[in-house]
């Protein structure tokens, strides 16, 4: 698995969104932004490729500032992973649940 940063910008280059593209098997990749209309946006650049744009209907949550990582292991199940670090990807539970 791997993530990068990915931005959606308009025909003259003004952004329309950023986020971060993770890809979660060979050929699945999940977008995940904070806010915006990157669905639509995918779509519609979409026409005449051999993909599937789906919207899964999952928003973020972001925890942020210098005790997140704190925050994310007293909040998760078993705690995180060491090392982990800004923008990595891992599936841990939250009160049971993953």
């Amino acid at each position: 698995m791997y993530n990068r940063r990915l931005m959606a910008c308009y025909e003259d280059g003004g952004l329309l969104v950023d986020g971060i593209l993770l890809r979660l098997a060979e050929d699945c990749f999940w977008y995940g932004q904070a806010d915006g209309d990157f669905y639509s946006w995918a779509r519609s650049h979409a026409v005449g490729l051999d993909v599937q744009i789906t919207d899964p209907k999952i928003f973020i949550s972001q925890v942020q500032g210098s005790n997140a990582m704190k925050v994310l292991a007293a909040a998760s199940d078993h705690g995180m992973p060491d090392p982990f670090g800004y923008f990595a990807m891992t599936r841990v539970k939250f009160g049971g649940r993953s």
